[in-house]
Parts: C-alpha cells; sequence; structure tokens
C-alpha cells in the first residue's frame, strides 16, 4: 500500500541526525512546549534523540499492516494513493518534528509555538484536500457510527469535511502570525472545529438519509 521504504529512509535519516547531534546536546533536554513556547517537558537526551526515529518505524510499520487487515481493504485499494499522500506526509512531519526538537536541544532558537501551528495546519490543509477520495474504511477518515454503515453518508461527510479541514488548517496556519496570546486560541478553536463538525454532519446526513 504505502511505501515500505519511506519509512525506512525516514527512519535512517532521523537515526543520523540524532547520532551527529549527540556530542553537542546536553544531558536533560527540552521534548514539550506550553502554548506561549516555552518549554515545560524534558529528556535525557538519549532519551530524546531515540524517540522520534523509533515513533517512525513503528508509524511505518503500523499504516504498512493497517491496509491489510482492515475488513474493507478492497475499499482501501482505491484511495491508494491518497493514503501514500497521507503516510508520507505524517512521516515527513515526524522527521521535521524531530530536527525541531534537535535545534533547540542544541541552543538554536527555534519558535514552537509559531512551528507547531504550521505543521500542524499543514496537515489539516493536505488531509482535507484528500478526504473527499476516501473510501470506507475502518482506520482513516472520519469514521462515526453514521459513516461507516452507509457508504453514501461516508462520502457526503468527506466531501463536505474535506472542506471544514482544509478552512481549519488555514486558519492554524495563520494563527502562527498572530500576536503571542491570540495564537494558541485561534489554533484551538480551529483545531476543535475542523474535529467536530464533521462528526456532527454526519449524523445530519444519517437521519436525513433514514427520513
Amino acid at each position: 500500500m504505502s511505501n515500505p521504504w519511506l519509512g525506512v529512509v525516514l527512519f535512517v535519516v532521523a537515526t543520523a541526525i540524532s547520532v551527529v547531534a549527540y556530542p553537542f546536546l546536553p544531558e536533560t533536554v527540552p521534548i514539550h512546549w506550553n502554548m506561549q513556547g516555552e518549554a515545560d517537558g524534558f529528556a535525557p537526551k538519549a532519551v530524546a534523540l531515540a524517540l522520534t526515529p523509533a515513533l517512525i518505524l513503528v508509524f511505518a510499520g503500523l499504516l504498512r499492516i493497517l491496509p491489510a487487515i482492515d475488513p474493507k481493504r478492497e475499499q482501501v485499494r482505491r484511495f491508494e494513493r491518497s493514503y501514500r499522500t497521507v503516510v508520507n506526509l505524517i512521516l515527513t512531519l515526524l522527521l521535521v518534528i524531530h530536527a525541531m526538537v534537535v535545534a533547540n536541544g542544541a541552543g538554536w532558537s527555534v519558535d514552537v509555538s509559531v512551528v507547531l501551528p504550521l505543521l500542524i495546519g499543514l496537515l489539516f490543509l493536505f488531509l482535507g484536500n484528500e478526504m473527499p477520495r476516501f473510501r470506507q474504511n475502518f482506520f482513516l477518515g472520519i469514521r462515526t457510527p453514521w459513516t461507516v454503515s452507509d457508504e453514501e453518508v461516508w462520502r457526503q461527510t468527506h466531501r463536505v469535511g474535506g472542506r471544514v479541514f482544509v478552512v481549519g488548517g488555514a486558519l492554524m496556519m495563520a494563527a502562527s502570525f498572530l500576536p503571542a496570546p491570540h495564537r494558541f486560541a485561534v489554533f484551538l478553536a480551529a483545531a476543535v472545529a475542523s474535529s467536530v463538525i464533521p462528526v456532527v454532519l454526519s449524523f445530519v446526513y444519517y437521519r436525513r438519509r433514514a427520513r
């Protein structure tokens, strides 16, 4: 389904970054930041440098296996290109986040409160663009009791939900350029709205179909 080698390549790149950076990092490095972009979670550098490469490997394997065990795997094959795009984007974003963690640990000033909304907004933007191509499955997309039980409800929800995700992603990215006090509020509002509206729509479409 997805390119099995991309996960391996990104794992190798992330591991190489960790190996090169290891001698230059302090014993403890930040791995979590609050809404103001201030570090509030730390880990030993060995843990911090191993965490994301391990996640890349796990996600690459999991996202490779899931289509094969999905009861609707024939449906998944119908949007293989979109699935590959989503997988590649998720794995690449993990690598970018890893580079950001390493850069911060090395003392380079990377404003996480600006970069993360951009990255997550970009993810939503790409997901929204691909969503109308998703077919019924049990692990990717807007999976509610109403979408997985009715193919037409799935289709309508993902067509409109994709637009919601695109708008939400654009708002999240725009939030990065707002003053710090408003940045998180706009980002959070866009993220919540993008997640909740499609779920509500799926119920509305299902009720219309049931009449």
